[in-house]
């Protein structure tokens, strides 16, 4: 055994790691007189220079709380990368003559880098008939940069090929051409790879996937894989992406019964912009145009969820809202206006609205429900049973819409998937009536609450700052005795 020994014993509350350590420790008599003799026990030989990659004026900057913008500017101090492109512009023919043959990860096996000052330095060296040894020199490694890191990804193998630049600039420039972007300037040098890997891919998918999973892999593709000219892989592919987009445009509520290829394509174009912002990217990022038109209503009324609320307000009567708001007490009245100042200014506020059986609670979500339907709002009205909710506008049980699991426990979150119809009908909804809410578990209202969150963005927020009303009476709930 040596110094990694671990005790078997069981850990104590108040474990003393150090100790612990030192008596497990069993030390031979040849290590032993190596200590004695100061000899080192280990070496790294050559020493690895890590090589930061950034864009221009993208490089961390370490500040302390508090500090001022512009002492913080003042007191920069060059990245590896920017002090590469410094020496190479250095007066000195002694550097010039060493540093203009090298590449960015070369640079370590000759200068030295001052982690203090940020600046490079040219190890020592001797010269006998014309052959120059240097010192022991150390081996530069640049940081890993993912694909899907759009202009940095392309930055990286240009540090691997190019000699002497001396800025941003001069990384782009082949051939007396100046390319506007890095990866424009990849691919004049042939340092990128075709799309042929990516066309035979989508051809071979295209033969037994829908469009719509033909739209998925098109975008793991543009994300994950940096194709060449995505707009090219593009123009081959959208027919069979956009097969079965026609038919969605020639459904209600809105027609588009003769929808041009144009228009189909363009849609299509939208649904893979959709995509690619859930990754965290935009089509700028991936190289790829955008959609000409405004999608974003249509393809709101093609959610047949969202479909449904607009024509549960369509099939209310005019004027029944003031009739009912006419018939409403002092209190109810109370708390109709602090719901509707909620919804109006996006409050997001939570209510528990409490009474006895009789006491008017339902009259009370009928009229929240027809007031702001008749303003164009989204509600949603759930009930725990199914004879509460057949009394509330639209009404369904709240396992049926919001999808609670049966076997409900602390972390539990609701079977509603983020790119669903359901979660694009919540992220549009102002208010949520849940009547009878005392009759399932506080798990069903957590695991709503959690999955609302998610779908809203908005984490810090309860039910991610759409204002909910629950409902009930804890009187008419008898108390569960465990014998």
């Amino acid at each position: 055994m040596g110094h990694d020994t671990e005790g078997d014993a069981q850990q104590a509350q108040n474990l003393d790691e150090i100790r612990t350590d030192l008596d497990g420790c069993w030390v031979s008599p040849y290590e032993a007189l190596w200590q004695f003799l100061k000899f080192s026990l280990h070496q790294d030989v050559p020493n690895i220079v890590c090589l930061q990659v950034h864009l221009p004026d993208q490089q961390s900057v370490s500040f302390c709380a508090g500090q001022l913008i512009e002492n913080v500017i003042a007191s920069a101090k060059d990245t590896s990368l920017t002090a590469f492109f410094k020496l190479n512009a250095h007066e000195d023919q002694e550097v010039c003559r060493f540093v203009n043959e090298l590449v960015y990860q070369e640079i370590p096996n000759k200068f030295t880098l001052n982690k203090t000052t940020w600046k490079l330095y040219l190890r020592r060296f001797t010269q006998n008939n014309g052959v120059v040894r240097f010192s022991a020199g150390a081996i530069g490694r640049m940081y890993f940069v993912p694909p899907n890191s759009g202009e940095r990804f392309s930055l990286r193998p240009l540090l691997t090929v190019v000699h002497g630049p001396t800025s941003f600039e001069s990384l782009c420039t082949f051939k007396d051409q100046v390319f506007p972007t890095f990866k424009e300037a990849c691919i004049a040098q042939g340092l990128l790879e075709s799309d042929e890997e990516w066309a035979r891919c989508l051809a071979e998918a295209a033969q037994y996937k829908t469009g719509r999973q033909l739209c998925h892999l098109f975008v793991v593709i543009l994300t994950a894989c940096l194709p060449m000219d995505p707009g090219q892989l593009w123009i081959q592919f959208c027919a069979q992406i956009c097969d079965d987009l026609r038919y969605k445009l020639s459904q209600e509520p809105r027609n588009h019964p003769h929808a041009l290829d144009e228009d189909v394509h363009d849609f299509g174009l939208y649904l893979v912009e959709v995509l690619v912002l859930e990754t965290g990217s935009n089509m700028q990022d991936v190289n790829m145009p955008t959609c000409q038109q405004n999608w974003d209503q249509i393809n709101q009324e093609q959610n047949c969820l969202i479909w449904e609320q607009y024509a549960l307000h369509n099939a209310q009567p005019e004027g029944l809202e003031d009739q009912l708001q006419q018939q409403l007490n002092n209190e109810q009245l109370a708390a109709f206006n602090q719901v509707l100042a909620s919804v109006q200014n996006d409050l997001g506020v939570t209510f528990f609205h409490d009474g006895p059986a009789g006491t008017g609670k339902t009259f009370l979500y009928q009229t929240l429900c027809t007031t702001l339907c008749a303003q164009g709002k989204i509600v949603i009205c759930v009930a725990s049973s199914g004879l509460a909710a057949l009394l509330l506008p639209g009404g369904k049980t709240s396992h049926s819409v919001i999808k609670i699991p049966i076997e409900i426990k602390e972390d539990s979150t609701c079977n509603i998937s983020k790119c669903s119809e359901l979660a694009a009908l919540i992220a549009c909804t102002d208010l949520i009536i849940w009547d009878e809410v005392p009759m399932q578990h506080r798990f069903c209202a957590e695991a709503f609450n959690h999955t609302c969150k998610d779908i809203a963005n908005h984490p810090d927020k309860p039910f991610g700052g759409i204002t909910v009303v629950f409902g009930g009476d804890f009187h008419q709930i008898l108390p569960v005795i465990s014998k």
